[in-house]
């Protein structure tokens, strides 16, 4: 199945490495990579569920705890821990991350069959809240 995903959709990237662009001050990568992973698991998704039967079938997308851990700092437009400049660049990266699952679930919706059940949850086990590296 990896080299059928290869060939449909190019790569799969299983996760972006958030921690790490954000340890690194990278934050704009970081969230780059967030979205493509994002765009290559729907995309592989719809291919999946173009290309095969299923009895069951299910799909994990992470953007929205990582983008929580990692973005929250920048959602309060009145927060001294961050610069303006950052707060104003990154601040409706949080909103722009929910917007795309909206999308994404809507495109898997439209490509089940009619007699479909899709069950949709959103979950985060720690978001909203900032992450913190120790030190």
């Amino acid at each position: 199945m990896v080299e059928e995903l290869k060939r449909a959709v190019g790569r799969y990237l299983l996760a972006p490495g958030m921690v790490g662009y954000m340890l690194a001050s990278k934050e704009a990568e970081g969230l780059r990579q967030l979205e493509a992973c994002t765009r290559l698991r729907l995309a592989s998704t719809l291919h999946l569920l173009r290309e095969r039967e299923w009895d069951f079938f299910m799909v994990v997308f992470s953007a929205v705890d990582s983008v929580q851990h990692c973005f929250w700092k920048y959602m309060d437009p009145n927060s001294v821990a961050r610069p303006r400049s950052e707060r104003r660049r990154f601040g409706d990266a949080i909103p722009r991350t929910y917007e795309a699952m909206d999308k994404a679930v809507a495109q898997i919706r439209e490509a089940l069959p009619e007699d479909t059940t899709l069950v949709s949850c959103l979950t985060t086990e720690r978001g909203r809240a900032s992450w913190r590296p120790s030190r």
